[in-house]
């Protein structure tokens, strides 16, 4: 994520869990610093799968949804994804399997967030 921050990215935290819970391990993890949004369930966006919380971090970060892509690990997260019309990489270090993320039809499959500074690139 520092990579990509550093490449000009703006990054953000969508998640279904409190806002409060996520931006506490955001700072434990020491990601505060890079992170231009943080959502919640409790955020006032709406939850995923609905398209609120890309929304709101489009008009944060102030590019267009078709300029997002949302990274998840579930077809929950490429389905916000596609509502918002964002881009969609499922990423296999949660709890689904390629073949079920593959379900959801995502732009992509990758094995960990580690790996989606190459598949930008190759965009």
């Amino acid at each position: 994520m520092s990579e990509l921050a550093g490449r000009g990215y703006q990054l953000g935290l969508i998640t279904n869990d409190a806002e409060a819970t996520a931006r506490a391990h955001v700072r434990k993890l020491g990601l505060d610093h890079i992170l231009a949004f943080v959502a919640g369930y409790d955020s006032g966006f709406g939850v995923k799968p609905e398209a609120g919380p890309v929304l709101a971090f489009a008009a944060v970060v102030g590019v267009p949804t078709t300029e997002i892509v949302m990274v998840g690990d579930t077809a929950l997260d490429i389905a916000t994804a596609r509502k918002a019309k964002a881009r969609a990489v499922g990423v296999l270090t949660g709890p689904n399997s390629s073949d079920s993320l593959q379900l959801a039809k995502p732009d992509a499959v990758i094995a960990s967030i580690a790996q989606l500074s190459i598949w930008l690139k190759s965009q």
